[in-house]
């Protein structure tokens, strides 16, 4: 039969089991807060470099889409006053063909000396 002593002995093993159970769990949640505060710490840090290094990345994109768009307004710059030469340069080439013609129509040229060019062949 179960003795009052027995009971006691029980209860009081129980509560010891218990207290133990109670301080291992206060252990192991503390500690996971421990380790949850420190992650959070980090995530947060990781976060903040991510930010950072998006920003500079948008930075840079935005920098080297400018300077191709200066580029490409440069070029198209060039490329009109390269039209625009040459659009110059063959009006004054037609200026220069008509003038030839001109002259070429108004200059009549002897014919050529016979006596010259058969000293000159040597006959």
């Amino acid at each position: 039969m179960i003795t009052g002593r027995t009971i006691g002995a029980a209860v009081t093993l129980l509560l010891i089991a218990a207290s133990y159970w109670a301080a291992y769990d206060h252990g192991r949640i503390v500690e996971r807060a421990g380790w949850e505060a420190r992650w959070a710490e980090r995530d947060s840090q990781d976060s903040a470099a991510t930010a950072a290094a998006q920003a500079a990345a948008r930075h840079e994109e935005q920098r080297r889409q400018a300077a191709q768009e200066e580029a490409r307004n440069e070029a198209r710059t060039k490329q009109k006053a390269a039209y625009d030469d040459a659009a110059g340069a063959d009006a004054a080439g037609q200026r220069l063909r008509d003038e030839a013609a001109k002259l070429a129509g108004s200059v009549s040229c002897p014919g050529p000396n016979t006596a010259a060019v058969m000293f000159w062949n040597g006959k």
